[in-house]
């Protein structure tokens, strides 16, 4: 019982619209429960984040809230003695190797160039058997990756939807997570 009310008030939090999008009443209740039972059961774990934002005056730069979410996940992993990869593209790298190196110094790093030949040799090399996305996006049914306002971000992103479409093909566990744009 006490379990059941753990997690009924993370989701209560998770689930708040605080920038009024509209997203959360259309999202399925996320099964933390599940989550935490499936990851207790992880060996290999890749992680993918890269989220690029407009950063004024034409910058554009990779968001920091995936990359330190992705670091924590990953110091927690490595305690329980998992082995860990995390990825991202070009642009977001720099963020994510700081956030690693202070905060899972053991986690892997591979930084995605996308598509078909890189996701199966990723793949084969590491094995994973679970991989998590966070603040990362994922192509539309125009087949585009956009964020938040629709606008197209295809030349910002590595072309994470092989590794994806590969993962799920080879029986890996797959969980999402995101916000407005992922």
């Amino acid at each position: 019982m006490a379990e059941t009310a753990f997690y009924t008030g993370i989701c209560n939090i998770v689930m708040q619209d605080t920038g009024g999008r509209g997203l959360a009443a259309r999202l399925p209740q996320p099964d933390l429960a599940g989550l935490r039972q499936e990851l207790a059961r992880a060996q290999r774990v890749l992680l993918l984040t890269g989220f690029p934002v407009f950063c004024g005056g034409g910058c554009v730069c990779g968001e920091t809230d995936g990359p330190s979410g992705i670091a924590a996940l990953a110091h927690a992993l490595l305690t329980c003695r998992r082995q860990v990869m995390a990825v991202t593209d070009a642009l977001a790298a720099p963020q994510l190797r700081a956030a690693l190196h202070a905060t899972a110094p053991g986690a892997g790093l591979h930084v995605l160039h996308g598509g078909e030949v890189e996701a199966e040799a990723l793949l084969a090399r590491f094995q994973p058997t679970h991989f998590i996305t966070l603040e990362r996006p994922g192509p539309a049914a125009d087949g585009h990756y956009h964020n938040m306002r629709g606008g197209v971000i295809d030349a910002y992103v590595a072309d994470t939807a092989p590794l994806y479409r590969l993962a799920r093909a080879r029986g890996v566990v797959t969980v999402a997570v995101g916000d407005g744009g992922n």
